[in-house]
């Protein structure tokens, strides 16, 4: 790595004047280092391109010492700093243009007991130097790499200056086989001046054997209809490759002359994973996510011993997870979400010491989280969503100081939420909605500082919020709705300014009526939740579907809270023929007798001062040998929205033929997007809805767009609506 920018949590414009902290990865970081680029292009105009690119990493900054663990001495020259960078020189930049190795058997092979010279030309693109030296150092200090000579002087270096140097090492005659051997220059000259820009790569008994490979490919190939891979080029399984043509295959990954990895990726693979797959030893990469691909994953895999990415992802695989995968000890990345996976968590994943990313979502994964997850100390990430897991959440995740997201929602959990988990300075997502955690929301959550988003709804917590959570500066997402929560919202949350949704509707939880709470209310640009003394529901209703001269169970509507008693329920217009509302117990009952279209209804409920509230659901009336309604639709259909026009919140409702996450999108009649749900995973079936809260939205017109994203690939369904005041 040269130098590094942000590239998590980034604050980032939007449409309708506002700021969102969804914005990270390269997609984030890149674009800051180009912005600088074209700064220092702007200030140089002459400048070639060799010498802008140490300009800029030259002029970085080193926060080595504010990272310590596994970050510090890994990122290159340091932050990438535009002040700096468009100064006048001051340090040298001195790289390798070019470089060479000769092995003294001349077969450019390295192998045991060779002597090796490796001759490297560096050139200096920035300020004179004096007194350089350059040393050829072991990264890895190798045991076999011998008498590698430490370092070589060359004097004066100018700007634009270049020189060759030349070092000999020798190779032991013990050398393991196929050994990758990572050499690095050190640069220094007077002033203390220092650098290690760049590395050299040498393989030692490197085997250019293709037989386990090949064997390995052609069996994958025959596994999952090769011949019908979306690329398939140069997939020749009919003779045997040499190792440089297997390189030319597609999706084989290879550095300097060695086979590394294979990414076939979305690539239309259907079939199985085939037990071959465990002979292809090299392999330190290996992703065959979002293909076709079902049946069991192979113990064989467990063989894989070099692997550090994994990734079977967004397939159709079931069975339990193989206990032979625990020898995989080198894992960073292990990525089975979107599967069928039953079975537990495997303790054993405790082990992977180097685990940085586990994700084993949207599987049907049981049992409870084993405590050993606690031991990965530099996991950044662990989503365990939609599975059925159950019991409590392990006090033990608290140990995780490095995660950065933290995802258990739309499981079974129980318990209350660990203090522990106040200790995860560095998180920026935590979502536990959608389980079945009691007790109180424990005050040690405020202690994220880092924490962008926060999701607790749907759950059992009680009692009141704590003013703990106000601390939480850089909150932009906050969901408590749904929960068994009483009494007022802490006035310590007029200090969560960055706030752009928060809802905590469906329980008896309310925010203060002065007059400084409301207006902070009403900066946030999407707010559902009762005022402390205004009558409100307490959850909305779903579409209902009833069958001609069949009973309808009592369907018992939801109950008022706040305001003043007594209540008087209303539902209107008039029901269906057969069906009838009792405003003292709040029941829908009754026997239909007659078909009747969708239509919407709206539950009201009004208190003794005449404050009201409702919400909009849907009766439809079907023949009692209708089972079309049953069967799962074969596209996506949209059944527009209810109610239209809206006043304070409307539902979007459609059929999904497949499963997928779903993602709204509001525009304005200029096309300026003015409001936005976050992506919601849903099941495929009929009927789905999403509620979208416009209160915030101006009266008048607006389209919609709705964006599933499947394993058949991304389609994008439009709409419109009305907003009225």
């Amino acid at each position: 790595m040269d130098i590094f920018a942000p590239g998590t949590d980034l604050h980032a414009p939007v449409d309708g004047d506002l700021y969102t902290s969804f914005f990270g990865g390269t997609s984030g970081a890149a674009p800051l280092v180009s912005g600088v680029t074209a700064l220092v292009k702007t200030r140089y105009p002459q400048i070639s391109a060799d010498e802008l690119r140490e300009q800029v990493r030259m002029a970085s900054e080193n926060i080595d010492g504010v990272n310590p663990d596994f970050l510090a001495g890994k990122l290159g020259r340091g932050y990438v700093n535009a002040l700096a960078a468009v100064q006048t020189p001051t340090l040298p930049g001195i790289r390798v243009k070019r470089w060479s190795l000769e092995d003294s058997g001349g077969d450019g092979q390295i192998t045991s007991g060779e002597q090796v010279t490796v001759t490297i030309m560096l050139v200096n693109y920035l300020a004179p130097a004096q007194q350089v030296s350059v040393g050829l150092m072991d990264e890895s200090q190798l045991a076999f790499i011998n008498n590698l000579e430490s370092e070589v002087q060359v004097g004066s270096l100018n700007s634009g200056d270049s020189t060759e140097v030349s070092f000999m090492l020798e190779v032991a005659a013990n050398a393991p086989k196929d050994t990758l051997v990572r050499l690095f220059t050190r640069i220094r000259a007077a002033g203390g001046f220092e650098d290690t820009p760049d590395r050299l790569e040498l393989h030692v008994n490197r085997n250019r054997s293709v037989g386990l490979l090949f064997d390995g490919f052609r069996a994958l190939y025959t596994a999952t209809d090769g011949d019908h891979w979306d690329d398939n080029t140069n997939w020749d399984i009919t003779t045997v490759p040499s190792y440089d043509e297997l390189m030319q295959w597609h999706g084989v990954m290879a550095i300097n002359g060695s086979i590394y990895g294979l990414d076939l990726t979305e690539n239309g693979l259907n079939g199985y994973v085939p037990a071959e797959l465990g002979n292809l030893s090299p392999l330190t990469y290996l992703s065959l996510r979002q293909n076709s691909l079902s049946g069991t994953i192979p113990p064989e895999l467990g063989n894989l011993s070099n692997l550090e990415r994994f990734s079977l992802g967004d397939n159709a695989l079931s069975g339990p997870i193989p206990p032979e995968l625990a020898n995989l000890s080198k894992m960073k990345a292990l990525v089975l979400r979107t599967n069928q996976l039953s079975g537990t968590i495997p303790p054993w994943f405790g082990s992977f010491q180097d685990l940085f990313m586990l994700i084993l979502a949207e599987n049907s994964l049981s049992g409870t989280i084993p405590l050993e997850l606690g031991n990965l100390s530099k996991l950044r990430y662990l989503f365990l969503h939609d599975n059925s897991l159950s019991g409590p959440i392990p006090s033990e995740l608290g140990s995780l100081l490095k995660l950065e997201e933290l995802i258990l929602r739309d499981n079974s959990l129980s318990g209350p939420i660990p203090s522990e988990l106040g200790k995860l300075s560095s998180l920026g997502y935590l979502s536990l909605e959608s389980n079945s955690l009691s007790g109180t929301i424990p005050s040690e959550l405020g202690n994220l500082n880092s924490l962008d988003y926060l999701s607790l709804r749907k759950n059992l917590l009680s009692g009141a919020v704590p003013p703990e959570l106000g601390n939480l500066s850089n909150l932009t997402y906050l969901y408590l709705q749904k929960n068994a929560l009483t009494g007022m919202l802490p006035r310590s949350f007029l200090s969560l300014t960055n706030l752009q949704l928060f809802q905590f509707h469906g329980q008896e939880l309310c925010a203060p009526k002065d007059d400084e709470f409301q207006a902070w209310l009403s900066s946030i640009p999407e707010v559902l939740g009762p005022t402390c003394g205004e009558v409100q529901l307490t959850g909305h209703i779903d579409s209902q579907t009833f069958a001609v001269g069949e009973a309808v169970a009592a369907l018992v509507l939801p109950e008022a809270t706040g305001g003043t008693v007594p209540y008087a329920y209303a539902l209107t217009p008039s029901l269906p023929a057969g069906l009838v509302f009792d405003d003292s117990t709040r029941t829908l009952s009754g026997v239909p007798s007659a078909i009747s279209p969708k239509r919407s209804y709206y539950y009201s409920v009004t208190d003794s001062a005449g404050s009201s509230a409702g919400v909009w659901f849907v009766i439809e009336i079907v023949s009692s040998v209708d089972v079309e309604r049953e069967i799962t639709p074969e596209s996506i259909v949209m059944h527009g929205n209810y109610p239209n026009p809206f006043q304070q919140s409307t539902r979007l409702v459609f059929d999904l033929p497949l499963p997928a996450s779903v993602r709204i999108e509001v525009m304005d009649m200029t096309g300026r997007r003015v409001l936005t749900v976050p992506p919601v995973r849903l099941a495929a079936g009929r009927e789905h809805s999403i509620e979208l809260l416009g209160a915030t939205l101006s009266s008048g017109q607006y389209l919609y767009r709705l964006i599933a994203t499947s394993a058949e690939g991304t389609s994008t369904h439009v709409g419109s609506f009305v907003r009225l005041r």
